[in-house]
């Protein structure tokens, strides 16, 4: 959804003068760890990348080396390219074929039991790698199934290993079963740093046994937003006409796509509700376009023609959403501190998400935002309209959420914190 690139970040280098040559282990399509990589390398580090999807060097352009360790059969994972159309070849568009009609996630407890073995037999490639490169540090951008697979290649190794945490790794991927948490502890084991999003993945890492003596740093956003790319104001692109929304309409938009934990059926339920009480209204979903379920959600919601569903779209599209809309719904039962919620608060459009630990360290509700049940289509609807009658809260949630990411989440101030968290490891 967001391309990299943001603010240059100060550089913090060694007292030779010297850069670090980090190693990342990540999923090279993700947004986050394209743009957190771009920042190390706009200072002058080496990056050199271990996707654990198949890609293409040209998504991180700075990186010195880039391999592919299709790790957890991601290299039968559908992508999709800017029209929601599925890039790769037969095997993944027939995964995608059976995905789109099966319920939310039902593929993920197949994998999840299969994917153990498969870190395993792969740990032998990346430890390969970590040894013709020499990196000072290796960054695994994710418990499962990067930091899991780089923490069995490093055993034995003395390189220091960062662990990212994002929003599911601990409450959903770790609860799934005893082998993901048993792995999830000795990922946490091995890691000599810690990197979250959240308080409370920080709290949970420390339960499941990562070592309090240990460096620990919270990075929302796992590197924060470029504030003069996400910020109000008028769209840079006729999003209204590109999407068919009437310019009197008033903009709901939920931008968490199809994924096992989003309950965006919930939201697409929630739509006639709203319309009982405002007609004028109209409901956006990001990343649902082409999908049979979808399809099935709207035709039952009898809200038909205030829907619009689109394919994934460029980041400068979802910020301009985030601009018309006046409320950003996010109906998710799992999440650290999601991207699209510090997006929405920046660009001015009132945070309406599910009331879980983690949101909480963002959302009061009733003050700059609202929380809901994300299971209950009743709660959802009840909680928008209240966003849409309220016009002193949406103006008071807008100054306040400004002011919330400019102090907590602004990519200027939270870079330099993440390589003085590698310079620690490398000089102790």
């Amino acid at each position: 959804m967001h391309a990299a690139g943001g603010p240059r970040m100060s550089a913090a280098s060694g007292p030779d003068g010297r850069r670090l040559r980090v190693l990342f282990v990540c999923d090279a399509g993700s947004p986050i760890a394209q743009s957190f990589i771009d920042q190390i390398v706009r200072v002058g580090h080496e990056a050199h990348v271990v996707s654990t999807y198949p890609g293409d060097a040209a998504t991180i352009p700075g990186a010195r080396s880039f391999e592919v360790i299709p790790v957890a059969f991601s290299g039968v994972s559908p992508r999709f390219d800017a029209q929601g159309a599925v890039e790769q070849g037969s095997v993944a568009r027939a995964v995608h074929a059976v995905r789109r009609r099966l319920p939310l996630g039902a593929l993920a407890g197949v994998r999840n039991a299969l994917a153990p073995a498969d870190v395993f037999r792969h740990a032998p490639a990346l430890r390969r790698i970590v040894r013709a490169v020499r990196p000072d540090i290796v960054h695994a951008m994710r418990i499962p199934y990067e930091g899991m697979l780089a923490a069995e290649a490093l055993r034995g190794e003395s390189v220091p290993l960062v662990v990212s945490v994002w929003g599911n790794d601990f409450t959903l991927h770790a609860s799934r079963s005893r082998v993901l948490a048993w792995m999830t502890k000795r990922t946490l084991a091995r890691a000599n740093a810690l990197h979250s999003d959240c308080r409370r993945d920080l709290g949970l890492a420390h339960r499941r046994g990562f070592d309090r003596a240990k460096p620990a740093l919270v990075l929302p956003g796992n590197g924060g937003l470029d504030l003069d790319v996400f910020r109000p104001g008028v769209p840079d692109t006729p999003i209204r006409e590109m999407l068919g929304i009437p310019s009197c309409a008033r903009v709901v938009v939920n931008p968490r796509g199809l994924r096992g934990y989003v309950r965006s059926d919930v939201f697409i339920a929630a739509a006639a509700r709203v319309l009982a009480k405002v007609p004028d209204a109209v409901f956006v979903g990001v990343g649902m376009a082409g999908d049979a379920r979808v399809a099935q959600w709207i035709a039952e919601s009898g809200a038909r023609n205030a829907i619009r569903v689109t394919p994934s779209l460029p980041r400068e599209h979802v910020r301009d959403l985030f601009r018309v809309a006046e409320m950003s719904v996010s109906p998710s039962l799992h999440d650290g501190t999601p991207n699209s919620l510090l997006e929405a608060m920046a660009c001015g459009a009132l945070p309406v998400a599910g009331d879980i630990e983690s949101v909480r360290e963002w959302v009061d509700d009733g003050k700059n935002g609202l929380l809901f049940d994300p299971e209950n289509a009743e709660a959802l609807a009840v909680a928008v309209i209240r966003g849409l009658e309220d016009a002193e809260l949406r103006e008071q949630a807008r100054a306040a959420n400004r002011r919330i990411v400019e102090e907590r989440a602004n990519a200027r101030d939270a870079l330099p914190r993440a390589e003085r968290l590698y310079w620690g490891m490398v000089r102790s």
